[in-house]
């Protein structure tokens, strides 16, 4: 279990925080949160190296898969923390990362917050969405399965 959370949970809020370290403007707030806490330095230098990558990344990449990821790991988190399902009791709480990220973008269309709509943004977190519930039967099959197996060993 603790491995899934790993892998679909941290690691993508890992490569969308890197992302933003290595390829994002630098008036970013996090940017002075890091010289606050000491390591403005250590990350300049590690953008020193990357930045000269960015123009090789497609732009999806840059701006719309750090909130894809964000949506994906926030609901596989819920998902894995109400067992795998995906009933009235949990419904809200497993659609809430696709409900933000996708009504956010929405908002944003009309005007309603503040930013810029951006039809990429908007696909990508749907994909995300469906990608992490997905793991709702996933998860369970698996789960069924390893109970079966070890049914079968213990009889």
């Amino acid at each position: 279990m603790k491995r899934k959370y790993i892998i679909h949970v941290f690691m993508p809020l890992f490569i969308g925080g890197l992302l933003y370290v290595f390829f994002r403007d630098h008036n970013l707030r996090m940017f002075n949160w890091f010289q606050q806490i000491g390591i403005g330095g250590l990350i300049e230098s590690v953008r020193l190296f990357t930045l000269p990558f960015k123009g090789y990344l497609p732009s999806w990449i840059l701006y719309s898969l750090p909130n894809a990821l964000w949506t994906y790991s926030l609901t596989v988190f819920i998902i894995l923390n109400y067992n795998r399902k995906f009933d009235h009791n949990s419904f809200f709480w497993i659609s809430l990362g696709p409900l933000l990220s996708i009504g956010m973008e929405l908002s944003q269309s009309t005007g309603l917050i503040k930013g810029t709509f951006d039809i990429t943004d908007l696909i990508l977190c749907v994909i995300a969405s469906l990608l992490s519930f997905s793991h709702i039967t996933g998860f369970k099959h698996n789960y069924h399965n390893e109970h079966e197996q070890k049914k079968f060993i213990i009889n």
